[in-house]
C-alpha cells in the first residue's frame, strides 16, 4: 500500500506543476496539427503563450512566494566564521596543495584520499 501511495503522490505532484501543463499543452498542439485541426492548435497555443507570459514575465512567482518567505525569516548574518566544514565526499589533496590552500583531514580519511588518487 505504501508503494501505491508513493506512486500516486509523485503523479499528483507532477500534474500540479506548471511546467507539466506547458508540456502537455505543447503535445496537444502537435497532436492537433497532425490531426489537421488548426483551430484547436491555435487555441491551445494561445493559452500556452498566455500561461508562459503569466508565469515568466509577470511577478506571479514572487506573489506566490511572499507568504512562505514571511512565515520563515532568513537566517541571521554571522559575525565571523572560524572555518568551513565540508560534510561528505572526498578531498583531492594534490589539487588543493597545487593552488596553495592548506588541507587538513583526520587520519581516518587519509586512506580514502589515497584510494581516490590511484
Amino acid at each position: 500500500m505504501d508503494t501505491v501511495f508513493f506512486i500516486a503522490s509523485k503523479l499528483i505532484g507532477a500534474l500540479l506543476r506548471p511546467d507539466t501543463w506547458i508540456i502537455i499543452a505543447l503535445a496537444g498542439i502537435v497532436l492537433a496539427l497532425v490531426a489537421g485541426r488548426r483551430r484547436a492548435a491555435l487555441g491551445i497555443s494561445s493559452l500556452t503563450l498566455a500561461l508562459l507570459v503569466t508565469l515568466s514575465a509577470l511577478p506571479v512567482g514572487d506573489m506566490l512566494l511572499q507568504p512562505i518567505e514571511r512565515r520563515y525569516p532568513a537566517n541571521p548574518r554571522l559575525e565571523a566564521a572560524d572555518g568551513i566544514i565540508v560534510l561528505g565526499g572526498g578531498e583531492d589533496a594534490r589539487a588543493s596543495v597545487s593552488i596553495g590552500t592548506h588541507v587538513w583531514m583526520p587520519p581516518s580519511m587519509q586512506g580514502f584520499v589515497d584510494l581516490l588518487s590511484m
